[in-house]
């Protein structure tokens, strides 16, 4: 739908994600659909490190950090 779509994150310029062993619990970050998070839970070890990111407006979201595209803000 419209609304939907006039929602849509537009990333940052320059948005470069980081690989997994960077991210810790607190940091915020940016996903290249969901917009800005914050790092609330991790689990797993490398490469399969579960990541649950709260992004506001949207709630908590589980992401495979290996597949995940989050950049880190903070």
């Amino acid at each position: 739908t419209t609304s939907l779509l006039a929602k849509a994150h537009v990333p940052t310029p320059g948005f470069a994600p980081n690989t997994a062993s960077e991210f810790q619990t607190g940091m915020e970050v940016e996903h290249e659909k969901f917009g800005f998070g914050k790092i609330i839970n991790l689990e797993g070890t490398l490469p399969d490190v579960k990541a649950t990111v709260f992004f506001q407006g949207l709630g908590n979201k589980q992401l495979l950090l290996k597949f995940a595209k989050l950049m880190i803000v903070k």
